[in-house]
C-alpha cells in the first residue's frame, strides 16, 4: 500500500484494473478446476458403483459353488475400464476365493479381507456385498484409481494458466489504453492550474474533454476560476484605491506584518519621517523617537503586537536637522474572516501645527501675553493648590500683592508703548529674584503676585520683599530713556491669617494698600486691624450712599468778612 500511495493515478488505475482482472480469473479458475475434479471423481464412484452391483449380481452363483473360473472371468470383465487397478472376491469369511489385479503395479489381493489397504487419496475403493436370499454370502472388492481425473486437472490448470496470463497481458494493454480517458482531462486540468500559478492570469480555462464527472469537474472549476478571478479584480480594484488613497493622504499610512515588520509605507510617511530609504526597519525609527518617549511606546508596541491591543499616543520625532516634530501615531490590528492574525495597520500625522497652536491657546489661556507670566487664572489655581496643600503637610506660604507706584502717569506721560515696555522688564526683575518653585503672576493693568511656597518664617518672606523693592528701585533704560518706578507691596500668610484662597487674595490687596497709605515704595504685612479699618471705611461709605439717597445732606453757608470794614465779602459752604 506504501507504494502505491506514492505512484501516480496513471499507475494506481492500470495496477488496480490489472489486479482485479488477474483476481477475478484467478477465482473463476480455481472454482472450475475444484468443480472439474469433484464432479469427476463423481462420475467414477457411479461408474464403479454399477459395476460393482453387476459384479456382485454375476458372482452370486459362482461363490455358492465355489467356481472359481467363473469368478476369475468375472473380475476380468473389468479390464474394459482402465481405471480399475484390481479386484477381489471374499467369501463370507472374508477369505480370498478370488482376485485379479490389473494395474501397473499388479498389486494382488491380500489372503484376507481385514488387511486390505484402504483411504489411499490415489484409489477410489468399494465394498459390494453378494447375497443369496438377502444373506450375504461373500463381498466383492473394486479400487480404482484417479489418475486420468489428476491428469485432466493439471491439464485444464496448464490451460487455465495460459488463459489467466494472456487475460493479464490483455487487462494490462487494454488499462494502459483506458487509463487515459481519465488522466488525460486530469492532466489538462493540472496544465491549466500551473499555467494559471505561474503566469497569474485567471482569465486562463479549463478544457472540457468529455461529458462525464471529468467533463463536469471540469466545468465546476471553471465557475470557480471565474469567482476568483472577479474577487481577485475586486481586489486588484480596491488594492488601487488605497495606494491611490494613501498616496493623496496628509496622514502617513503604514503597514506591519505579524511578525513585526514594515511591509509599506506611503509617501507622506516617508516625509514626515524625512526618509527614502527603501528598506524601513522599526528599530532605527524607534531610534528617531524623544528619549522620553521611547520606553512608552515600546511597551505600547509589544502590547499590539501580542495582547493586539490599539495603539494612540502623542509622540515627538527629532528630525535630521535636530529639530523635535510631534506626531499622533495611531495602529489596530488586521484579522481574516475566521479571526487569524494577518498584520497591522497604522497611521502617523504631523500635529506640530496642531501643538504650536495648543501651546498658544494655554498660554493665551494660562499666562500673560505681554510678561509672559502666568495669569490670574493659572495663579489662582496654583494658589488653591498651594493651599491644599498647607493643610496636608503643615507648612506655610506667603501671597505678595504688587502694585507699580505712579505707572498711570508714566504710561499717560510715555505712551502704552513704553509703558508694556516698562511691564516687560518689571516682571523680568520679579521673576529673577524669586526660586524655581515659586510663581510670579500679573493679574491685570500694573498688578502682580507672587506666591512664595515652602515658608519657614516670616524674616524669608522679609528678605524676599526688599530684593525686590531694591531690584524695582534701579532706574529702568528704555529706548534710551531712564525711568524711576517703585512699588507697593501687601504680604499675607497661611494658615496665620487664614487657609482660604480668596481670603488670602483680600488680605493681601488690603496690605497693598496700606503700603500705598505710608508712603508707597514699602511692604506691609496683613493685620486684623487693618480688616477693622476697611469695615469702618466701608460702613461710612455705606452711610454716605443712604444719605445721599434719602437726601439728608443739607447745604450750609458762612459769611467772609472784610477784616477792613468788617463787611460781609461773600460766602463759602
Amino acid at each position: 500500500m506504501k507504494f502505491l500511495k506514492a505512484q501516480t493515478i496513471r499507475t494506481k488505475l492500470i495496477v488496480f484494473a490489472v489486479t482485479i482482472s488477474a483476481f477475478t480469473l484467478l477465482l473463476t479458475s480455481a472454482s472450475y478446476l475444484s468443480l472439474e475434479l469433484y464432479f469427476g471423481r463423481e462420475d467414477l464412484t457411479k461408474k464403479l458403483s454399477v459395476m460393482g452391483q453387476v459384479i456382485a449380481e454375476r458372482s452370486t452363483a459362482a461363490l455358492v459353488f465355489k467356481d472359481k473360473k467363473t469368478l476369475a472371468n468375472n473380475l476380468a470383465a473389468l479390464e474394459a475400464d482402465s481405471s480399475v487397478e484390481k479386484a477381489c472376491i471374499y467369501d463370507d469369511d472374508q477369505i480370498l476365493i478370488s482376485g485379479h489385479s490389473m494395474g501397473e503395479d499388479k498389486q494382488s489381493c491380500p489372503q484376507m479381507m481385514a488387511t486390505l489397504v484402504t483411504n489411499e487419496s490415489n484409489y477410489i475403493e468399494q465394498y459390494f456385498p453378494i447375497k443369496l436370499d438377502n444373506k450375504v454370502i461373500g463381498t466383492v472388492y473394486i479400487a480404482c484409481h484417479n489418475k486420468g481425473i489428476i491428469h485432466r486437472f493439471f491439464q485444464l490448470s496448464i490451460y487455465s494458466s495460459i488463459i489467466l496470463i494472456l487475460s493479464i497481458i490483455l487487462a494490462l494493454l487494454l488499462a494502459t489504453r483506458l487509463q487515459k480517458v481519465v488522466t488525460q482531462p486530469l492532466r489538462l486540468l493540472a496544465s491549466t492550474i500551473r499555467n494559471i500559478i505561474t503566469q497569474n492570469d485567471f482569465t486562463i480555462r479549463a478544457s472540457k474533454q468529455h461529458n462525464d464527472e471529468l467533463g463536469h469537474l471540469a466545468e465546476i472549476f471553471n465557475e470557480l476560476l471565474s469567482k476568483i478571478e472577479n474577487d481577485h479584480n475586486s481586489l486588484k480594484s480596491s488594492e488601487e484605491k488605497f495606494r491611490k488613497l494613501t498616496a493623496l493622504s496628509p496622514v502617513g499610512i503604514f503597514q506591519v506584518s505579524p511578525e513585526g515588520d514594515i511591509t509599506y509605507v506611503n509617501q507622506r510617511w516617508r516625509e514626515i519621517n524625512q526618509t527614502k530609504d527603501a528598506e524601513i526597519r522599526f528599530t532605527e525609527w524607534f531610534a528617531n523617537l524623544h528619549p522620553e518617549d521611547s520606553l512608552p511606546l515600546s511597551k505600547l508596541w509589544d502590547r499590539l503586537l501580542t495582547e493586539h491591543e490599539d495603539i494612540a499616543s502623542e509622540i515627538r520625532l527629532i528630525n535630521k536637522n535636530g529639530s523635535i516634530s510631534w506626531v499622533y501615531i495611531q495602529a489596530t490590528s488586521l484579522h481574516s474572516k475566521d479571526g487569524k492574525l494577518i498584520g497591522f495597520l497604522g497611521s502617523l500625522s504631523d500635529i506640530s501645527e496642531l501643538k504650536k497652536a495648543q501651546i498658544q491657546m494655554e498660554n493665551l489661556a494660562f499666562y500673560d501675553p505681554l510678561t509672559g507670566l502666568s495669569n490670574r487664572r493659572l495663579f489662582k489655581n496654583r494658589l488653591d493648590k498651594a493651599v491644599k496643600s498647607v493643610q496636608r503637610t503643615d507648612t506655610s506660604i506667603a501671597l505678595l500683592f504688587l502694585d507699580l507706584d505712579q505707572f498711570k502717569r508714566i504710561n499717560d506721560s510715555l505712551g502704552h508703548d513704553m509703558g508694556d515696555s516698562l511691564l516687560k522688564e518689571i516682571a523680568r526683575r520679579l521673576d529673577h529674584n524669586v526660586r524655581e518653585n515659586d510663581t510670579v503672576s500679573r493679574i491685570g493693568g500694573d498688578e502682580f503676585t507672587i506666591l512664595l511656597t515652602d515658608i519657614n518664617n516670616t524674616n524669608d518672606v522679609r528678605i524676599v520683599a526688599e530684593k525686590i523693592l531694591l531690584s524695582l528701585s534701579h532706574p529702568f533704560i528704555l529706548n534710551g530713556q531712564e525711568i524711576i518706578s517703585t512699588a507697593s507691596i501687601g504680604i499675607t500668610l497661611t494658615p496665620d491669617d487664614s487657609i482660604d484662597s480668596n481670603t488670602l487674595m483680600k488680605n493681601a490687596d488690603l496690605a497693598m494698600y496700606r503700603a500705598k497709605e505710608l508712603g508707597r515704595n514699602n511692604f506691609q504685612f496683613f493685620s486684623e486691624d487693618m480688616n477693622t479699618t476697611i469695615l469702618h471705611n466701608l460702613e461710612i461709605e455705606k452711610e454716605l450712599h443712604i444719605a445721599i439717597k434719602r437726601n439728608q445732606f443739607v447745604l450750609m453757608y458762612q459769611p467772609k468778612i472784610s477784616l477792613i470794614d468788617d463787611s460781609i465779602a461773600g460766602v463759602e459752604t
